[in-house]
């Protein structure tokens, strides 16, 4: 053997080992694939495709752009293959031979293609897979509940009852569908209006799947609903769930803004679908007929997920859509403390009470130029309520009586409009007075100073207090001194930084003004609240919640507290027991000044110069 042929044959023997490792990386990438789809073929239209068609339903409601309907699709499909193949491998499983050869003798295991432990294997690498995408895909939440339902399902066996087991698939579905709602990018409100009522039809129909499987079940010990309700009571209870639920969907989402052609072409195929499979139900009752009634029931199932693209289309044939308009962050009263007659509203027989508010800023966020919208009064209850006139109330507090109901406001009412994005007219800015200065203050009077204090960052959660300080230098005496607090609340101003410049924020009702007709109010200032006593040193130091004061802020906005400054309305010298029988005239509403004396009996003006100004930025809590 020459040197030359000696070399060419080493070269060969070593290039054998590389060869067979790419064959062997062929033929196992190959296997797998087989054996992925022998897994998966016979579920692929039940636990696969509502991944794609309720994901590309949350892209439509929120009008997605195409890249990023292409971008969630295919995080979608990635992400509903390993759940689906998870899920098919657990059932595999969990089946046991005996039971897959007398319900599924097609499946991998009974065809000794693979053993149980090595699908046990493959299911904890794909959940692990699964997980991990899931984190990353921000929908975690949802896979943790299904990996729940199935320790519930195949470890601790709440599946062999038959209720047990349509609970774990009526939570599997809701995980399945708010995750793809999710994907999809829109609301997770608008999203759970349309799960609940399916989880609904699917807990009450579910039994539909296992008619076909009833003779392993019986012999695995399994007790599914047909094994415990009975053969024909079972298809009774199924077909009934079938009607009414499908009844409560289509009047409550398909229905719910009108008849279109869409709606109502919709609405006749699946009432077609589901007469064929009560039919089939009730009329054809073999395993075999059992097994295509599982077939029609998993169509009719992906056509119900397909309603929600039927809402699209009502919109585009001029139909409407709820818009889900977040909650005021006002907390709920339970007591109101009675200091003016119009703290309470009176009613007669027959009377009404008319409010005009502008439309709040949380409101107007959804509204997109050329659209029309419908604003619908939804109904309410209150709570707080009495008998009488309010002014046998003044002083007191108002709770709620438990042995008498709530007031009920029905809803129903509507008002109909069209937004329109109009360029503003030109118009003068009404010029604000400027703050008061130390200059400003009257010789002879007490001096009196505010000072205000709060955070720098506030995050919507969680309550952040701002203060203020209204301290007493004393003045020509050092006599105490009771004056009405009224100008501190009144000139308190609250700004937001827009476009570069301060804007004054108004509350949130839009009436240029009130008309009032009742007498004025005579209150004592000692026992009113609107009335402080101070000693020189000392302070008075309320507190309030910045996001109840302020209205219409949203995360990354700079606001600003100050109080201009101004002329307190009443005051004089002494404290408690020389003013205990002192009695003033105010008007019947917190925003008037003292009507008698009109003049604070002749004393100087009280002038209380304007204070720091304090900012703190709205951020997003860590």
């Amino acid at each position: 053997m020459s040197l030359a042929t000696n070399h060419v044959n080493n070269h060969r023997i070593r290039s054998v080992p590389w060869n067979n490792v790419f064959y062997w990386l062929y033929a196992t990438i190959k296997r797998e694939i087989q054996l992925s789809y022998s897994f998966m073929e016979s579920n692929f239209d039940a636990a696969f495709v509502p991944f794609p068609i309720f994901t590309t339903a949350s892209l439509l409601y929120r009008r997605a752009t195409y890249e990023e309907a292409v971008s969630s699709l295919a995080n979608t499909l990635l992400y509903g293959f390993f759940f689906y193949y998870s899920t098919e491998l657990a059932n595999n499983a969990d089946g046991g031979i005996f039971e897959d050869e007398i319900n599924k003798p097609n499946r991998p295991i009974v065809q000794s293609q693979t053993t149980v432990a090595a699908a046990k294997l493959r299911f904890y690498i794909a959940s692990a897979t699964w997980l991990l995408l899931s984190y990353i895909l921000d929908v975690y939440i949802w896979s943790l509940l299904w990996i729940a339902v199935l320790v519930s399902h195949y470890l601790l066996r709440v599946s062999r009852i038959g209720p047990a087991k349509d609970l774990c698939i009526v939570l599997g579905v809701t995980s399945q569908l708010m995750a793809c709602w999710k994907l999809g990018g829109s609301d997770m409100y608008d999203g759970w209006r349309w799960v609940k009522l399916i989880i609904i039809w699917i807990f009450f129909t579910v039994p539909i799947q296992d008619f076909r499987d009833v003779p392993g079940d019986m012999a695995a010990g399994r007790r599914t609903t047909p094994i415990l309700l009975g053969d024909i009571p079972a298809r009774i209870y199924a077909s009934t769930g079938l009607i009414t639920t499908e009844y409560i969907l289509i009047t409550h989402r398909v229905f719910e803004f009108g008849y279109t052609l869409p709606t109502v072409l919709m609405t006749s195929l699946i009432s077609l679908l589901t007469l064929g499979l009560i039919y089939r139900l009730t009329r054809l009752r073999t395993i075999e007929h059992d097994r295509v009634s599982y077939r029609w029931y998993i169509a009719l199932y992906n056509l119900i997920l397909l309603t929600a693209f039927n809402r699209i289309l009502l919109w585009e044939c001029g139909g409407s859509r709820a818009l889900h308009v977040t909650d005021a962050t006002l907390d709920p009263l339970d007591m109101v403390h009675v200091e003016y007659p119009c703290d309470l509203q009176e009613l007669e027989p027959g009377g009404s009470i008319t409010y005009c508010h502008s439309l709040p800023r949380r409101y107007r966020e959804q509204l997109e130029p050329g659209e029309t919208y419908e604003l619908v009064w939804t109904g309410t209850k209150i709570p707080l309520w009495d008998w009488g006139v309010p002014s046998d109330y003044m002083g007191s507090r108002l709770t709620a009586n438990p042995t008498q109901s709530d007031l009920i406001i029905p809803g129903g009412p509507r008002v109909t409009f069209t937004y329109e994005q109009i360029e503003s007219p030109a118009f003068i800015r009404r010029q604000s007075t400027p703050p008061l200065l130390l200059s400003d203050r009257v010789q002879g009077a007490p001096i009196l100073s505010v000072e205000l204090s709060g955070p720098k960052i506030i995050a919507p959660e969680g309550k952040h207090y701002a203060s203020l300080y209204v301290r007493y230098h004393g003045g020509p005496t050092d006599q105490p001194i009771i004056f009405r607090n009224h100008v501190i609340w009144e000139l308190l101003r609250s700004y937001r930084l827009e476009s570069g410049l301060w804007e004054l924020q108004e509350g949130p009702c839009g009436c240029s003004g009130l008309f009032l007709d009742d007498p004025n109010v005579t209150v004592n200032v000692v026992e009113d609240e609107g009335f402080i006593t101070l000693k020189p040193g000392e302070y008075w130091s309320p507190s309030w919640i910045i996001l109840e004061d302020i209205y219409g802020w949203e995360v990354g906005d700079i606001w600003r507290y100050r109080f201009k400054g101004g002329t307190v309305d009443w005051w004089d010298y002494g404290g408690v027991d020389e003013h205990a029988d002192t009695n003033v005239q105010i008007p019947p509403h917190p925003w008037g000044k003292v009507t008698d004396p009109a003049d604070n009996g002749g004393r100087p003006q009280l002038v209380i110069p304007a204070s720091n100004a304090i900012e703190f930025r709205i951020v997003e809590k860590e």
